[in-house]
């Protein structure tokens, strides 16, 4: 019923120990769910379905896979930044495992801008979890460009790497003076266009070596591996 949808996490674990989350209702969690960040997360108290980027491991499992049986799922509620509370959607459990189930293009601009917020403030700090995260990112983004040496791609990244600053593509207009059902027409056929992890890893200029951590912060949220 939960799809998982890739790697990022901004959630709270309750109990915080190994030891009083398994020995709670016979090892049972209660996950809390930030809802910019799990913007897949259940809508309302007895959603039916949804997706979220992070679900309990198997603490005896040495591979820690997700956990195949119930917990209990609590989504964060906010309105206009404002946090309203937490609120208990009821018992989840992890039907589907699914990497990658949201395009980049799919997530709201404020999704995109509290997740760029957290990263950034935790990569201000020595110890913040996110250094290490960009460092598995770095060698990530190094062995798929090195392994796939398909060009950069698609159109729309490309236009959005020109329109943000993060890299020129000589060949490409950031934004087309066309209007109306042309312009639609364009948008629509780019959205569909095809290109390998790789290649809009190059669009994005994530191919870059010698970008910062803040850089590569900043161009990974447009990035479709990122979910």
């Amino acid at each position: 019923m939960m799809k998982l949808g890739g790697g990022n996490v901004s959630s709270k674990l309750w109990p915080k120990s190994s030891k009083d989350r398994l020995a709670r209702m016979g090892g049972r969690y209660a996950v809390g769910y930030n809802d910019l960040w799990n913007f897949g997360a259940p809508k309302y108290a007895g959603d039916p379905s949804g997706y979220v980027s992070w679900l309990p491991k198997d603490e005896c499992d040495n591979k820690r896979k997700p956990i195949r049986g119930p917990f209990s799922a609590f989504v964060k509620r906010t309105v206009k930044g404002s946090t309203l509370g937490w609120e208990y959607c009821g018992e989840y459990e992890l039907t589907d495992d699914l990497p990658g189930v949201i395009a980049a293009h799919c997530v709201t601009h404020a999704s995109k801008t509290a997740i760029l917020n957290d990263i950034l403030k935790s990569l201000s700090k020595p110890n913040g979890e996110w250094n290490e995260s960009i460092r598995w990112w770095k060698t990530e983004l190094k062995n798929l460009c090195t392994s796939d040496k398909r060009p950069a791609g698609p159109t729309r990244l490309k236009r959005l790497a020109v329109a943000l600053g993060f890299k020129e593509w000589s060949n490409v207009d950031p934004d087309p003076m066309d209007t109306g059902k042309e312009r639609q027409d364009r948008e629509e056929k780019e959205i569909r266009e095809k290109a390998s992890s790789a290649a809009k890893a190059r669009a994005l200029g994530l191919d870059d070596e010698e970008l910062s951590n803040i850089c590569i912060a900043k161009r990974l949220v447009y990035f479709d591996d990122f979910y």
